[in-house]
């Protein structure tokens, strides 16, 4: 079993600006992050992923404002929607060497009438 130590980019709440910490520690080798605030900032983190011996995984949705809780339920988009946001999202990180992409799931309460 091959083990690491990852840090999430939850850490500086995906802020381009703040990308080369994730990498400082030479200890570090697996980023988790996910909510990206453009895709020219997505594509940033790939640029220094890509000069760092780093693998990573995407906590979805890939940017924000995209689906992030609604593959059982509709929260703030169609289950539909969702489900095809994710499965693009699968096959996208998929050619670009995720480790895995982890998903949150939300499940509302339910009152009892």
């Amino acid at each position: 079993m091959h083990h690491c130590i990852g840090l999430s980019g939850s850490v500086i709440m995906s802020d381009p600006e703040e990308f080369p910490l994730l990498f400082r520690n030479r200890n570090v080798n697996h980023i988790e992050i996910g909510e990206f605030p453009s895709e020219k900032s997505f594509n940033n983190f790939l640029g220094i992923l890509n000069n760092k011996n780093v693998t990573f995984g995407l906590h979805s949705p890939l940017y924000r404002n995209q689906s992030k809780y609604d593959l059982l339920e509709k929260v703030q988009h169609e289950p539909e929607q969702a489900w095809e946001q994710f499965e693009s999202e699968v096959k996208y990180m998929s050619q670009l060497g995720a480790e895995y992409i982890l998903v949150t799931f939300l499940i509302l309460k339910r009152k009892k009438i």
